[in-house]
């Protein structure tokens, strides 16, 4: 008799793979592929180009899995599901606090012409966040003020739900920059970082009241590392160029919540570890007071982790105090400006706070003519493009976006030439230089691998170098940090 039963279990496994082949069948023959997330506001990954290397390489079906992810039917609405679930689990604090744990770095904002060619954050967040407050939750300790409650919200898929009770996060959870090694010895720079758990970035995120800021943690090592290509640089170019270096705190740092700030490693402390292990001959560009000074000021975005262009000048006027030259007043520029963009971090969130708190993204117009040559490309008259204020990719406004290598010329009339090596947060800032400098010569490590920049240097008969980054390209962003170091081999 049971075997005349119907058994329903006949038919899942069939159902299963039908379900199966048509959702797939669906996403690989659809025609009309999106190429960009609305709801993210990112460019979406193209089909990838096949070659034989890609293909014995595994690169070429990594990519396509990228590409069919992207592009899967239905993906948009599937995601604003999944962004909506994710935000009903846990309690946010009586002030709306909520830490959010996202498992890829931030993307730089603003890729190639201006667009985000990345997934998640990056340039970016191009840069990543460290790995920190869940582990450092668990340590015990004593902490006198916390909030009431909050939760921690995971975006990844690999780490599980955690809820915690911010009342018992202890007070000892920072872990101070200290000097583990001798401080005249060379830091030896890794090639590779092996733990998997950092190859896309991860980290965390503070929503709190009308923002989102990085969690920042403390890396010695990738300090070192960095510290480790600034002194080669340095000793390859010897004492006829000046080499600077520029690091940028974050808007947590100067938050005033004490107890949401220390949820964040000492950014004053790491400036100064870094800056102790530099070459003497090096000059640093502390730029950490009068950001501290302004921060009352819309000096950072809300709701990407870029500075605005404020920021950058202020950031400006601390590099001209450090070389000796007065900076040009702010009143001296025009202004244009593009409103409602949602940044990096809403992207990775998709948080309802941040979406309703949108950027406006406002630029300063150079008063010197000027062209500005990107390497492969057409050169043009401006560091800006403008028609970008009223599009997606606002912050890509700036230089375009990220760039290999530019070169900006002006009609100022002095023969002051500058090599520049940074990140994203210098592109809102080197517009600033213009009235300043004949030549201005821009490298971003991560889209450059050709010449050997202290060749192209002397070349060029450059005597000036400064590097730019914030504080989060030195913690675990090897997108960043690995071709630095290959910029100038040693010795």
């Amino acid at each position: 008799m049971s075997s005349s039963k119907f058994n329903i279990s006949h038919i899942n496994i069939p159902i299963f793979f039908i379900t199966l082949l048509v959702l797939g069948s669906v996403g690989l023959f659809s025609p009309d592929k999106p190429t960009i997330s609305e709801i993210e506001n990112r460019m979406l990954k193209t089909m990838p180009a096949f070659s034989m290397q890609k293909l014995f390489s595994g690169e070429f079906f990594k990519d396509y899995e990228v590409y069919f992810s992207d592009t899967f039917a239905f993906r948009e609405s599937l995601v604003t599901v999944a962004s909506s679930i994710k935000e009903w689990r846990g309690l946010p604090g009586q002030d709306g606090a909520v830490i959010i744990v996202h498992s890829a770095g931030t993307n730089e904002t603003g890729g190639q012409d201006g667009k985000d060619t990345r997934e998640g954050m990056g340039e970016g967040m191009g840069e990543s966040m460290g790995e920190g407050v869940a582990e450092k939750i668990t340590e015990g300790g004593k902490n006198a003020a916390q909030p009431d409650s909050s939760a921690i919200i995971s975006n990844s898929e690999d780490e599980p739900d955690m809820e915690v009770d911010l009342e018992k996060i202890p007070d000892n959870h920072i872990s101070t920059p200290k000097p583990a090694v001798d401080p005249a010895a060379e830091p030896t720079p890794r090639e590779d970082l092996i733990d998997a758990n950092l190859h896309n970035g991860g980290g965390k995120i503070l929503i709190l009241k009308d923002r989102g800021m990085e969690i920042y943690e403390f890396q010695e090592k990738e300090c070192l590392r960095y510290v480790e290509v600034v002194n080669r640089f340095q000793k390859k170019l010897g004492d006829n160029v000046k080499v600077y270096s520029m690091l940028v705190p974050t808007q947590i740092e100067f938050i005033s919540e004490k107890k949401y700030a220390d949820l964040s490693d000492s950014q004053r402390d790491a400036l100064d570890f870094v800056w102790s292990h530099m070459d003497e001959r090096v000059i640093p560009v502390d730029v950490y007071d009068i950001l501290k000074q302004n921060i009352d000021q819309y000096i950072y975005l809300r709701t990407d982790h870029h500075w605005t262009a404020l920021g950058a000048y202020y950031g400006y006027t601390g590099f001209m105090n450090v070389r000796g030259e007065e900076p040009i007043p702010l009143s001296r520029y025009k202004k244009q400006s593009g409103e409602g963009w949602l940044g990096s971090i809403h992207r990775v969130t998709l948080n309802k706070v941040l979406e309703a708190n949108s950027d406006t993204v406002e630029v300063f117009l150079p008063f010197i003519a000027h062209t500005y040559n990107i390497t492969g490309k057409a050169s043009r008259s401006s560091v800006l493009s403008l028609d970008n204020l009223s599009g997606k990719f606002k912050y890509g406004t700036f230089l375009q976006g990220t760039q290999p290598l530019a070169v900006i010329k002006t009609e100022v009339k002095n023969e002051e030439k500058i090599m520049i090596i940074k990140d994203s947060y210098a592109q809102a800032l080197i517009p600033f230089f213009i009235p300043h400098y004949k030549e201005i010569h821009i490298l971003d490590p991560r889209a450059y691998s050709n010449e050997d920049i202290v060749g192209y240097m002397e070349k060029r008969d450059i005597k000036e170098l400064l590097f730019i980054n914030y504080m989060q390209t030195l913690t675990q962003y090897i997108e960043y940090l690995d071709p630095l170091v290959k910029l100038v081999p040693s010795d």
